[in-house]
């Protein structure tokens, strides 16, 4: 479902850009802003890259054979999404939960020492994704 949205809404991005807007009645409405090249190109241009890229991870997803959860006797391995961690394991975690928020269920990994897998971390854009879910690690099921 979320492949087809973001395939509209990239396909919408082109029409945006480079489609025809010509009025045949030559009345103003409320919405003729959209109408201007100054809120088209914009738009477009936002919807092609953020949808494309979207559509391009998805994709790739979509074909990958690796599975987005490991679990084993050591731990649980989160490879869903490219900022996942490494090994979590099991004496780390507090508990989990099985979340819902906005029809998207989530597992909340609840850890007991957050800071532990935060030092770990090389990446700043990573860290700082870590640091927004304070002392919990979120998968969604959707990215499974």
């Amino acid at each position: 479902m979320m492949f087809l949205l973001s395939a509209l809404f990239f396909v919408l991005g082109f029409w945006l850009m480079f489609g025809s807007f010509e009025s045949h009645t030559g009345s103003y409405s409320r919405y003729s802003y959209v109408k201007e090249p100054f809120f088209r190109f914009p738009a477009g241009f936002f919807f092609i890259c953020f949808f494309g890229i979207g559509l391009f991870i998805m994709f790739i997803k979509l074909f990958s054979s690796k599975p987005g959860l490991l679990i084993n006797n050591k731990g649980i391995i989160n490879q869903s999404t490219r900022v996942s961690g490494d090994l979590i394991l099991w004496d780390d975690i507090e508990k989990i939960i099985i979340t819902e928020a906005s029809h998207q269920r989530f597992i909340m990994i609840i850890l007991k020492n957050h800071q532990k897998y935060l030092k770990k971390v090389e990446s700043r854009f990573k860290r700082k994704v870590m640091e927004l879910n304070y002392n919990s690690i979120k998968i969604s099921a959707n990215t499974l």
